[in-house]
């Protein structure tokens, strides 16, 4: 009976914890969810976290929305690439993220940025390059016909003279 009555004052503390929005211990925050709540990802946005604490919660990569997070945090969620667009990322930041070269969609990049990326030659098709920004990819001669190069670009290409 007594600890029937700790449970029920407990979840009332709870629940006014969670229904404010209040600050607190993010021990006890674990405590209500795992214990007396089911929390919708959504209802993150009543806590206050810090990214590590997403550990805690089963979210879906759509519910980071609700948490302020740094790019590096990427690492402690499971990611699709096209969930980037949750995040207020910077082009380096991609190295934290497990990227195809068609997700580069999803980031406003520089050509320069493809550094942080692997990247086949025909995927230049997913970024706004210039001619010169090819010095980034390793590329075929080939590979051209998915970039607008004039002539004097091939320097930036490792040609044999078979390939002219």
């Amino acid at each position: 009976m007594v600890i029937a009555d700790s449970r029920v004052r407990i979840q009332i503390k709870c629940h006014l914890i969670i229904q404010l929005g209040l600050q607190f211990d993010f021990s006890v925050a674990a405590m209500c969810y795992d214990t007396y709540f089911k929390l919708k990802p959504s209802d993150t946005k009543l806590l206050k976290l810090k990214p590590s604490d997403d550990k805690h919660l089963k979210l879906k990569t759509s519910d980071t929305e609700h948490l302020k997070l740094k790019p590096s945090d990427t690492k402690h969620l499971k990611l699709k690439p096209s969930d980037t667009k949750h995040l207020k990322l910077k082009p380096s930041d991609t190295k934290h993220l497990k990227l195809k070269p068609s997700d580069t969609k999803h980031l406003n990049l520089k050509p320069s940025d493809t550094k942080h990326l692997k990247l086949k030659p025909s995927d230049t098709k997913y970024l706004k390059l210039k001619p010169s920004d090819t010095k980034h990819l390793k590329l075929k001669p080939s590979d051209t016909k998915h970039s607008k190069l004039k002539p004097s670009d091939t320097k930036y290409l490792k040609l044999k003279p078979s390939d002219t």
